[in-house]
């Protein structure tokens, strides 16, 4: 390697400590400074170096020769800056540079290149955002207007996020800044109806002196691209600490937000010269549609829990049944719940099955319920009631007499079940029992748990992930995922990142040990979100048009290829095939990007919204059911690869 052309010697010194990697941009005086702390080859034998480059224009880069330095190389760096040389010269890649303006930290990421190894052209078009590998930094840098709202005679602070430049959806910053505890609920409203709150879901606030929580409004435009704006009224009450009822304190503020909303195309799938052939092999109807599903690992039975969000008729809710199949069609047997079971989950070893059913009404508590998962019988059930089960420490003062649960998880071996509610409780039972192991809380809803190694994950409606120590609930670390999650976290192979898809607001993969944001992206809605078996791939089911299903390349998360939206997706266990689903389902070749089959379940005109969307470890079968239906409406379809 020709050192004296990259200007980066290799010069006898002591190495720099290892410490901060990142790049830093900031201005000083009338000049702005590039620090690379750290920047290691790209290809060959490993050297690293940090350096300093300074600018007055942001397109044309001095090196300070006399600011190189060789430095320790480091493993396991994430969104490392490296160089590499071509035959047109030099290449600087910053994945992640933080620039300090005068009011934000803001994240982006550029090429520079060089013919001599001195002077340095920035690429204008590899410049874009980029995300925070920091702990406790958030992968989309926030930007809060300057205007402030005072509530509760100033004893709260409430910023909103700066959205002039983008689509309608706002981070909001609640602060206490009072010498007391704030207990308080919110409801946002416009004067078109399309605004609503979407982190914390279930809109209750539990400040201690000094303490902030990050909200999420989002507005549901009408799909009209170009500029917009509507008036937006937060309404506050107080609440009781101790029973949670509001009390006669209110106050309120209003809002005129204006922005700009893209426009929509939908995504262009490429068709390969030669498809995959599939025949569907059974369907079946159903009253309610489904909610989730789960696969044991054997694949020996595929366990539908029923669940809608829209309905001709809300009464059809009491004719439920958990239906488990095998991949052929076959029905193996049926369980009537008495209501939705949201939250559903099954053993690995295919033992048991467990779902909670949906409190419809606040004098009602959900149901924990255990069945056989072999006959569907039902071994044991517990209440979810706040008014028996002890509480966790530090508890948020319930806002509902009982508690409505809509997500239960297994651990890898089956002996334990975590169940999640609506008021941001959380319960750990022994699966043999249903004995109380231990209680937690967090704040809003507790819509995704997982189980992984030791430890406990758990997405809740403050837009926070949360990490708790299974053995006791104790908290490991708290990392921002903008709202409430839509699938469960889901982890890379390696068990280094775990990824979790947001109701509104995208994906975030965050790093396990530390919590700190490793890459995000921003979809609006993003319905699942997980690794591919070999970690090379993440998928994300989004639910923009524009965007479609997005697979990206875990090494440098560029886009590999994009089909067509759907709100649930599999992926075969060679990482060769992923299936999603939404009207029709589609199956898309990973290597090539392109659509390999189309699989038609035979539903209705109407029916959309698949959470169910299962592709076989083989790829030999395929499973898909739709979530909302009239009663008696086809509802499950089976497929076989021919």
């Amino acid at each position: 390697m020709n050192h004296r052309k990259l200007a980066l010697p290799l010069l006898i010194l002591p190495l720099t400590a290892a410490g901060q990697t990142n790049p830093t941009f900031q201005l000083s005086g009338q000049t702005y400074q590039l620090t690379i702390p750290y920047i290691e080859s790209a290809s060959g034998s490993k050297q690293a170096y940090s350096a300093k480059l300074t600018t007055s224009n942001v397109s044309s880069f001095t090196l300070d020769p006399g600011s190189v330095q060789a430095v320790a190389v480091q493993s396991g760096v994430e969104n490392v800056s490296t160089y590499s040389v071509g035959t047109s010269g030099l290449t600087l890649t910053l994945p992640f540079v933080e620039h300090a303006g005068s009011t934000v930290t803001q994240s982006y990421a550029g090429q520079l290149v060089s013919s001599n190894g001195s002077q340095f052209t920035l690429q204008q078009a590899s410049v874009g955002p980029a995300w925070s590998t920091a702990s406790g930094g958030s992968c989309r840098p926030v930007t809060y207007d300057a205007t402030t709202q005072s509530v509760f005679s100033g004893a709260l602070k409430v910023e909103l996020e700066d959205i002039s430049q983008r689509e309608g959806m706002q981070h909001v910053r609640f602060s206490n800044v009072s010498s007391n505890t704030l207990f308080f609920s919110v409801s946002v409203s416009s004067d078109d109806g399309r605004v609503g709150l979407m982190a914390p879901q279930a809109g209750t606030f539990f400040l201690s002196p000094g303490e902030s929580l990050v909200g999420y409004v989002l507005y549901y435009g009408t799909g009209v691209a170009g500029a917009a704006s509507y008036r937006m009224k937060f309404d506050f009450t107080t609440l009781d600490q101790a029973t949670g009822k509001s009390t006669t304190t209110t106050d309120s503020f209003q809002r005129t937000v204006s922005f700009v909303r893209a426009s929509e195309t939908a995504v262009t799938v490429t068709d390969a010269s030669t498809q995959l052939n599939y025949s569907r092999v059974a369907q079946a109807t159903a009253q309610v549609g489904f909610w989730r599903y789960k696969v044991d690992d054997a694949e020996t039975r595929i366990v539908l829990f029923p669940g809608q969000e829209n309905w001709t008729n809300a009464s059809a809710a009491t004719s439920s049944k958990v239906l488990a199949y095998d991949l052929d069609g076959k029905l193996l047997w049926e369980y009537s719940p008495g209501n939705e079971t949201w939250g559903g989950d099954a053993t690995a070893d295919g033992k048991y099955v467990a779902f909670t059913t949906a409190s419809v009404v606040a004098t009602k508590s959900s149901v924990l319920s255990v069945l056989d998962a072999t006959t569907g019988k039902l071994l044991r059930s517990t209440d979810i009631n706040v008014k028996t089960l002890a509480a966790p420490a530090n508890p948020v003062p319930p806002t509902l007499a009982e508690t409505d649960s809509r997500e239960v998880r297994f651990n890898a071996d089956g002996s334990l079940l975590a169940v999640g509610t609506g008021e941001g409780r959380g319960y750990v039972f022994n699966t043999a029992d249903l004995s109380l192991k231990y209680a937690f809380q967090t704040e809003g809803q507790l819509r995704a748990i997982e189980f992984k190694g030791d430890y406990l994950y758990l997405g809740a409606g403050d837009g926070l992930l949360y990490k708790l120590k299974t053995a006791d609930g104790s908290l490991v670390w708290k990392g921002y995922t903008t709202a409430w999650p839509y699938s469960e976290p889901a982890f890379s192979p390696d068990g280094r990142w775990v990824v979790v898809g947001a109701k509104s607001g995208g994906f975030t993969v965050l790093n396990t040990d530390t919590g700190s944001c490793v890459f995000s992206a921003n979809y609006g809605t993003v319905r699942r979100a997980y690794f591919t078996p070999d970690g090379s791939q993440l998928i994300a089911a989004t639910g923009a048009t524009s965007a479609g299903t997005i697979a990206y390349q875990t090494a440098g998360w560029n886009v590999a290829w994009r089909g067509p939206m759907s709100a649930a997706a599999s992926t075969t266990s060679d990482s060769h095939y992923t299936m999603m689903a939404d009207g029709k389902a589609w199956i898309m070749d990973n290597n090539t990007g392109q659509r390999v089959a189309t699989l038609d379940p035979g539903f209705s005109s109407n029916a959309n919204y698949f959470k169910t969307a299962y592709l076989s470890k083989d790829g030999s079968r395929a499973v898909v059911a739709r979530r909302d239906l009239t009663p008696g409406d086809v509802a499950i379809a089976f497929f076989k690869r021919q």
